[in-house]
């Protein structure tokens, strides 16, 4: 399923919304684990849970590595995480 059909599905089990990403990343490591010890799941920034696409104000990349180096770094056994861009796309 591509992002934007994504976004028209409902919050649950294995998707959420966040408008950004936090300062403070524990809830998103959270639910990213909780999805890895699941049946896996999608994380979607820039997006409210009424599913308004509000983008990032930060750089892409910059939220990228941001949040690639906390799982890293806080999330042990590594996780292999795929990535899509804005159009879908794995990165």
């Amino acid at each position: 399923m591509d992002t934007e059909q994504l976004i028209k599905s409902s919050e649950g089990r294995t998707l959420e919304f966040k408008r950004e990403l936090p300062a403070r990343l524990d809830h998103v490591l959270r639910t990213i684990v909780a999805f890895s010890n699941g049946s896996g799941g999608d994380v979607i920034i820039g997006v409210d849970d009424e599913r308004n696409m509000l983008g990032i104000d930060q750089d892409p990349l910059e939220v990228e590595e941001r949040l690639a180096s906390s799982i890293h770094d806080s999330i042990a056994p590594e996780l292999g995480l795929p990535r899509q861009g804005k159009a879908g796309g794995t990165l």
